[in-house]
């Protein structure tokens, strides 16, 4: 069980990063002989970037209003022991039977016709 001994994390190479960096940069993406880099179409135009973070916020701002809608709304599991909330319920499913099973409404045949 060796530990290997501790590394130094500064690059040591010949190559200058920041200048080769400079490079790149003032010949804005293009190598040599003008020819576009590989993979220029992977990065996001601003129309892009600004359309994705348009979405974005409307999406935290969908979950936001969602979320402030449950804080309103009571817990049912508190409800179920409330006695209002049961009769509430029965009066409920009383006026839905009787509208469900109610007689369709009777005439007397006689269009026309009154009784005077």
């Amino acid at each position: 069980n060796e530990i290997p001994p501790e590394e130094s994390t500064e690059y040591t190479g010949s190559v200058d990063w920041d200048a080769e960096w400079k490079k790149v940069v003032a010949s804005e993406g293009k190598i040599g002989e003008g020819r576009e880099r590989p993979g220029k179409d992977y990065y996001k135009s601003e129309a892009e970037i600004a359309a994705i973070k348009a979405a974005n916020s409307a999406t935290e701002k969908f979950n936001e209003a969602g979320s402030k809608v449950q804080n309103v709304l009571p817990d049912v599991r508190s409800l179920s022991g409330d006695w209002r909330f049961w009769i509430a319920v029965l009066a409920l499913v009383s006026v839905g039977i009787s509208v469900l099973t109610a007689p369709p409404t009777i005439s007397s045949g006689l269009q026309g016709d009154s009784y005077y």
